[in-house]
């Protein structure tokens, strides 16, 4: 049964609150069109069932279709931004949350007004952070958190106990590392930056580091950020890693019982029992174990381009309200393999029964998010500098301290502190 959404209730959407454009009259010659971009929409899994999501909410009523664009995650920002650059862009978007500072800031989101409903259950606190100046510019999509996935058949065939504490972990990588087996993985290519930032600072912010202080000066050369790095690229360099690998080769890796460990985030069981079923039984989750136990967390915003016309937003809107009924959100915890939604809303008790490492990462509410402090909206160009000199200690030998002393007189030039 479809959902009444009129023209006349389109109409009072795109009123006061979405700024910047002049009303339009409604159209009748059919349904308004909405991409809504989005790098989940290709992962195993999890892909098909917001596709699923997707389709429901163009069932639900015959005023607005929604259209999923896919783009690869190693890309995803840089095509979007790039779009709305130029004054296109699609519709709809998710975005890292520093990604979507970043579009903030250069004018790109449209302000939503009042035009998002809050739902009966409030919104969780990171919803918040989509506030700028008393402004709203979206609403969380998600949020995740990292933690160990470990492959406990692998572990329990070696006599490995799953690693609670630094030194464990380290001891527990090197041994699982034999017969075709890697003992762990991480991103290490600068293709995958984007990717390869997070899972270095989940190491940084574990080993009690940060890539900026309160003030937003850099500190890409404290101690602790020193020893993490130092840490990080011994992994590499004692070749417990697969080297090269990207996420989508050493997940694949992973589910056939090729690497035992991983420090990754709450979607990543998810996807890896969509490649291999089997695996839901061989999968725990712990909180990662590094000296401070402080971990990364992230938060996907979902905004609406500025430039889309006022219809666009109108039915961009009401796809993101329709969202937040509680039917929707169980359905996202699902399919997001059980990870925050927008409303503070349980995991549903039989998937959680099914799928038990969800409760670890549900329980991470309290990690450091990406951006750099005082510097979000600079985030990408720390972390091409920062990787950069990363790439050379771990491919040509320089020396930790050099390259990180290195890194901290070019931050210091680009934040000017």
């Amino acid at each position: 049964m479809k959902r009444i959404l009129t023209v006349s209730a389109l109409t009072a959407l795109v009123g006061a609150g979405l700024v910047g454009c002049a009303a339009e009259s409604p159209k009748s010659s059919g349904p308004t069109e909405v991409s809504f971009s989005d790098w989940q929409f290709s992962e195993p899994g999890r892909g098909d069932q917001l596709k699923k999501i997707v389709a429901e909410y163009n069932e639900s009523q015959s005023q607005c279709v929604v259209n999923e664009m896919t783009i690869p995650y190693p890309d995803y920002a840089k095509t979007v931004l790039t779009r709305l650059g130029a004054g296109s862009g699609p519709d709809l978007m998710n975005f890292d949350y520093d990604v979507w500072v970043l579009a903030q800031k250069s004018h790109f989101l449209a302000d939503l007004g009042d035009k998002i409903t809050v739902p009966e259950a409030g919104f969780v606190d990171a919803d918040a952070k989509t506030i700028i100046d008393g402004k709203r510019y979206g609403m969380v999509w998600e949020t995740n958190a990292y933690a160990l996935i470990v492959n406990k058949q692998i572990l329990d065939a070696a006599g490995v106990p799953i690693p609670t504490n630094w030194a464990s972990f380290v001891s527990a990588a090197h041994k699982l590392t034999a017969n075709g087996i890697y003992g762990f993985a991480f991103r290490n290519t600068m293709p995958e930056e984007a990717g390869w930032w997070s899972d270095l600072s989940t190491w940084v912010y574990g080993f009690g580091g940060e890539w900026t202080n309160d003030s937003g000066a850099p500190t890409a050369n404290s101690p602790e950020v020193v020893k993490a790095v130092t840490e990080y690229s011994k992994f590499f360099a004692d070749k417990v890693i697969p080297q090269g690998a990207d996420a989508a080769t050493y997940r694949t890796m992973f589910w056939e019982g090729k690497v035992a460990m991983m420090i990754d985030n709450g979607a990543v069981p998810g996807i890896v029992v969509a490649g291999n079923p089997d695996m839901q039984k061989n999968i725990e989750v712990v909180p990662q174990p590094t000296p401070t136990k402080r971990h990364l967390q992230t938060i996907f915003p979902l905004a609406v381009n500025a430039k889309a016309s006022d219809q666009k937003k109108a039915c961009a809107i009401d796809f993101m309200n329709w969202t937040n009924e509680p039917k929707q959100q169980a359905a996202l915890i699902v399919a997001s393999g059980g990870l925050g939604v927008s409303t503070p809303v349980d995991t549903p008790a039989d998937y959680l029964k099914e799928r038990p490492w969800v409760s670890t990462f549900r329980g991470l509410t309290d990690g450091v998010l990406l951006p750099a402090k005082g510097a979000e909206d600079k985030t990408a160009q720390i972390r091409h500098i920062v990787l950069a000199q990363v790439d050379q200690v771990m491919r040509q030998g320089v020396p930790v301290q050099r390259a990180m002393d290195e890194a901290q007189k070019e931050l210091e030039a680009l934040l000017g502190k």
